[in-house]
């Protein structure tokens, strides 16, 4: 797991770990030839990095992971959207931009990021250009989200030959689900990129928002069968949050749906055959804690630095000073940071401010000043920002 955060909860990790080695495996010796390569080179770099950070001792190790929100000009249309509540969606970052940020990062040791931005493959050039700049970064591993309807052959064999390209396909269920929130034919045209994905070797992951449409059947077990025939390389279980007043305002899970989907994604992972489930909101309650600001980041569109995607406020950007001064600097990012050490130092397993302790968040945003605002999150965000 990424954010290194793992506790004693060894009940769990019996479950999830063996899973998570035989699956590694398969993945290896299936995987195109490109994957292999791309696994053996950042592999050798993270543990070279790894003994290189541990014999410095005393100094800040930044976060591993890297959450981009590059570009909101998504053209997908999905219902329910995030991007619709962002603001000022005609900035994004560059090419150029991206590059620098890439170098950046790399040179921090951070090799994994998540390209969350609008589907590059609704572009006018099909995200090929975007894909080919991820390729030039061998030594760091992007992984690609897409809706999954509007993947061209160009780009699947242009992902199939980096090997450092995980594509993350978002299904919302089953058809109905899908078909609802894309347009009907949706969810067989991800399933046939699913089969595309699999003739190409190329290891792919599939995204799911929970909500309280599909959470029955994730609960029961069902969809995770269903998806066992495309055998994905995981399944990542996402919270869904309230974007805005009005979008979907009903469908966050309740407490005891979120227990019930954790323990069932543990169940599934104890079966013959099955593949990793990242249920990331019981994972980071039963066996990591929350990672925001020192184990991942997040970078938006308009350059704003940020704790994690779903706090869309920063006070420093990357188009004003390199992301090793603003980890060293961000007084916002070094709030989280003590918050989170106050909490281990209590005997607590640091939570999600969002979701579990938006009360605490607010204080820290009120005495960090914010400069930025990416999207409506909550009022209080409105507020300070035009103290």
């Amino acid at each position: 797991m990424v954010f290194f955060s793992f506790d004693n909860s060894v009940k769990y990790l019996r479950l999830f770990v063996p899973c998570l080695i035989r699956n590694a495996i398969h993945q290896f010796f299936w995987s195109a030839p490109s994957f292999k390569r791309s696994m053996f080179r950042i592999s050798a770099r993270s543990i070279t990095g790894f003994f290189s950070g541990w014999m410095k001792r005393g100094r800040f190790h930044g976060p591993k992971v890297l959450q981009l929100i590059h570009d909101t000009r998504c053209k997908a249309s999905c219902s329910g959207c995030i991007f619709r509540s962002y603001y000022n969606r005609d900035s994004y970052l560059t090419h150029n931009e991206l590059s620098v940020l890439f170098d950046d990062a790399l040179s921090l040791g951070i090799q994994n990021l998540y390209v969350l931005g609008a589907d590059p493959f609704y572009t006018h050039d099909k995200g090929i250009k975007l894909m080919k700049l991820l390729q030039k970064q061998a030594n760091q591993r992007f992984f690609l989200f897409t809706e999954g309807t509007s993947v061209p052959d160009e780009a699947i064999i242009t992902i199939a030959r980096s090997g450092n390209i995980i594509p993350i396909v978002s299904l919302d269920g089953f058809n109905t689900e899908s078909d609802t929130r894309k347009h009907a034919g949706s969810h067989e045209e991800i399933l046939h990129l699913l089969v595309r994905f699999r003739e190409h070797r190329i290891i792919y992951g599939i995204s799911t928002m929970l909500t309280e449409a599909n959470a029955g059947y994730i609960i029961d077990g069902s969809y995770y069968e269903s998806l066992r025939l495309y055998r994905p390389a995981f399944l990542a279980l996402l919270p869904y949050t309230q974007t805005t007043k009005d979008i979907q305002s009903n469908q966050e899970i309740i407490a005891t749906q979120r227990i019930e989907v954790f323990h069932s994604s543990i169940k599934f992972m104890s079966l013959k055959g099955s593949y990793p489930v990242f249920d990331l909101l019981g994972m980071e309650s039963f066996i990591t804690s929350c990672p925001a600001a020192q184990y991942s980041i997040a970078v938006f569109h308009d350059g704003t630095v940020t704790p994690c995607f779903a706090i869309p406020a920063g006070v420093s950007s990357i188009r004003e000073s390199p992301l090793s001064e603003i980890l060293k600097n961000d007084t916002f990012l070094s709030a989280i940071r003590k918050h989170r050490m106050y909490e281990i130092k209590a005997g607590r397993k640091p939570r999600c401010l969002v979701l579990d302790n938006p009360a605490k968040l607010e204080e820290i945003l009120r005495h960090s000043k914010p400069s930025s605002i990416a999207s409506y999150f909550p009022d209080i965000l409105k507020e300070t920002h035009h103290e």
